[in-house]
């Protein structure tokens, strides 16, 4: 129950299950929909978190390419790869990267609107499916 209002809770606390590193190739999100094609956001980026960052940054280093160090960072070892344009986000996961630990849409700036994504699609490095 609610404390503040009395309501029943809609979700339940649960722990997700683990979950092993997989590599990424491309990505793509679309937000907004039919009934409402102004909600979309337009200030959201995507991050991911590799799942050794410092072995990345250290290997793309050694090896001269820098790979990681192009990608904007956060505090957390998250790096921005993408953002959206017109509700739209895609492109590719720098195979430098390795295996990724998680995948984050961060939103940079408060909207006054409520935004549904309406098309999610990732496709794994090995594989020529989406998940």
């Amino acid at each position: 129950m609610d404390k503040d209002f009395g309501k029943r809770a809609l979700r339940k606390d649960h722990v997700n299950p683990p979950t092993e590193p997989l590599r990424l190739e491309r990505f793509f999100f679309r937000n907004g929909n039919i009934e409402h094609p102004e909600d979309k956001l337009f200030n959201m980026s995507v991050e991911v978190l590799p799942f050794d960052n410092r072995q990345s940054e250290k290997e793309a280093l050694q090896e001269g390419r820098a790979t990681t160090l192009r990608y904007p960072g956060s505090p957390d070892g998250y790096l921005q790869i993408g953002s959206f344009y017109k509700g739209v986000a895609e492109g590719g996961v720098d195979p430098a990267f390795g295996p990724l630990e998680a995948l984050c849409l961060s939103i940079q700036k408060d909207s006054p609107v409520w935004v549904i994504l309406s098309e999610i699609f990732l496709k794994k490095a090995d594989s020529a499916e989406g998940l």
